[in-house]
């Protein structure tokens, strides 16, 4: 297995695993967001590092109290996409 370079990488290998979830990146490709349904929005799952790797985050980062990140984009699974009618 390669590792993955790109947001869109590391959401499909995620993806094969659990179909279910609900993925998203911001508008540079350099976070990950994941649905919680608990907050009814996405938050914060895993980060680019200038090195080029990837890392999970289990919180959000917080300036002023609010996420860094509110320009989320979802990227929906395929079995999700031919469930909808």
């Amino acid at each position: 297995m390669t590792t993955p370079r790109t947001a869109l990488d590391v959401i499909h290998q995620a993806y094969k695993e659990r179909p279910d979830l609900r993925l998203a990146v911001n508008s540079s490709q350099t976070l990950i967001g994941a649905w919680d349904q608990n907050q009814h929005r996405f938050v914060l799952a895993a980060a680019l590092l200038i090195t080029g790797g990837w890392v999970s985050c289990s919180y959000d980062i917080l300036v002023n109290g609010r996420p860094i990140c509110a320009d989320w984009h979802e990227i929906p699974s395929h079995s999700r996409q031919e469930a909808i009618p």
